[in-house]
Protein backbone atom coordinates (compact mmCIF):
# COMPACT_ATOMS: atom_id res chain seq x y z
CA UNK A 1 0.00 0.00 0.00
CA UNK A 2 1.42 3.70 -0.66
CA UNK A 3 0.48 6.50 1.02
CA UNK A 4 1.43 10.28 -0.76
CA UNK A 5 1.36 13.50 1.06
CA UNK A 6 3.30 15.99 3.01
CA UNK A 7 5.63 15.45 6.62
CA UNK A 8 4.15 17.44 9.28
CA UNK A 9 5.96 16.01 12.13
CA UNK A 10 9.15 13.89 12.18
CA UNK A 11 10.06 12.40 15.67
CA UNK A 12 12.99 11.22 17.46
CA UNK A 13 14.04 7.81 17.73
CA UNK A 14 12.64 5.54 20.16
CA UNK A 15 14.63 3.09 21.95
CA UNK A 16 12.69 -0.20 23.61
CA UNK A 17 15.38 -2.74 24.64
CA UNK A 18 16.62 -4.42 21.75
CA UNK A 19 13.42 -2.61 19.63
CA UNK A 20 13.69 0.64 17.62
CA UNK A 21 11.18 2.98 16.10
CA UNK A 22 11.18 6.43 14.50
CA UNK A 23 7.72 7.69 13.43
CA UNK A 24 6.81 10.22 10.49
CA UNK A 25 3.34 11.84 10.61
CA UNK A 26 1.71 12.63 6.61
CA UNK A 27 -1.20 14.73 5.56
CA UNK A 28 -2.17 12.94 2.82
CA UNK A 29 -2.75 14.77 -0.57
CA UNK A 30 -6.58 13.49 -0.20
CA UNK A 31 -9.90 15.23 -0.58
CA UNK A 32 -10.44 14.88 2.67
CA UNK A 33 -6.46 14.86 3.92
CA UNK A 34 -5.42 12.60 6.48
CA UNK A 35 -2.76 13.00 9.81
CA UNK A 36 -1.58 9.14 9.39
CA UNK A 37 1.36 7.64 11.78
CA UNK A 38 3.75 5.75 10.27
CA UNK A 39 6.35 4.05 11.85
CA UNK A 40 9.80 2.63 10.64
CA UNK A 41 11.32 0.57 12.78
CA UNK A 42 15.25 -0.85 13.77
CA UNK A 43 16.92 -0.94 10.05
CA UNK A 44 14.15 1.43 8.31
CA UNK A 45 14.81 4.09 10.53
CA UNK A 46 17.69 5.35 8.32
CA UNK A 47 15.81 5.82 5.32
CA UNK A 48 14.66 8.70 7.31
CA UNK A 49 17.57 10.71 7.62
CA UNK A 50 17.61 12.49 4.54
CA UNK A 51 13.43 14.11 5.06
CA UNK A 52 12.16 17.06 7.22
CA UNK A 53 8.94 18.52 7.86
CA UNK A 54 7.36 20.12 4.97
CA UNK A 55 8.78 17.35 2.24
CA UNK A 56 6.30 15.81 -0.42
CA UNK A 57 6.88 11.95 0.37
CA UNK A 58 5.52 8.70 -1.44
CA UNK A 59 5.44 6.38 1.71
CA UNK A 60 4.99 2.64 0.78
CA UNK A 61 3.77 0.73 4.02
CA UNK A 62 2.37 -2.43 6.13
CA UNK A 63 -0.47 -2.42 7.86
CA UNK A 64 0.57 -4.36 11.32
CA UNK A 65 -2.48 -6.13 14.13
CA UNK A 66 -1.28 -6.98 17.64
CA UNK A 67 -3.30 -8.67 20.25
CA UNK A 68 -3.10 -7.84 23.63
CA UNK A 69 -4.48 -9.36 26.75
CA UNK A 70 -4.37 -6.92 29.83
CA UNK A 71 -4.21 -8.16 32.96
CA UNK A 72 -7.92 -8.58 33.99
CA UNK A 73 -8.08 -10.52 31.13
CA UNK A 74 -9.44 -8.00 28.38
CA UNK A 75 -8.50 -8.50 25.42
CA UNK A 76 -7.20 -5.48 23.54
CA UNK A 77 -6.11 -5.00 19.70
CA UNK A 78 -3.68 -2.39 18.18
CA UNK A 79 -3.52 -1.34 14.67
CA UNK A 80 0.13 0.18 13.46
CA UNK A 81 1.29 1.60 9.80
CA UNK A 82 4.92 0.43 9.31
CA UNK A 83 7.08 2.09 6.54
CA UNK A 84 9.40 0.15 4.50
CA UNK A 85 10.20 2.81 2.03
CA UNK A 86 9.91 6.75 1.54
CA UNK A 87 10.65 8.62 -1.92
CA UNK A 88 10.48 12.30 -3.02
CA UNK A 89 6.95 13.00 -4.30
CA UNK A 90 7.40 14.06 -7.62
CA UNK A 91 5.31 15.89 -8.43
CA UNK A 92 3.90 15.34 -12.04
CA UNK A 93 2.12 18.87 -13.89
CA UNK A 94 -1.42 17.97 -16.08
CA UNK A 95 0.58 20.09 -18.71
CA UNK A 96 3.46 17.67 -18.77
CA UNK A 97 1.26 14.50 -18.69
CA UNK A 98 -0.57 15.72 -21.80
CA UNK A 99 1.03 17.34 -25.13
CA UNK A 100 -0.29 20.67 -26.10
CA UNK A 101 -3.58 20.09 -28.82
CA UNK A 102 -4.53 22.52 -31.44
CA UNK A 103 -8.11 23.51 -31.28
CA UNK A 104 -10.27 23.08 -34.41
CA UNK A 105 -12.77 25.81 -34.21
CA UNK A 106 -14.52 24.50 -37.79
CA UNK A 107 -15.85 20.87 -37.14
CA UNK A 108 -17.63 19.07 -39.60
CA UNK A 109 -20.44 17.87 -37.84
Amino acid sequence: MNITGTIIELNKTKEFGNFSKRSVVVKTDDQYPQELEIDFVNKKIPLLDNFQVDSKVSIDINIRGTKWTAKDGEVKRFTALQGWRIETNKEVNASDQMPDRQVVEDLPF
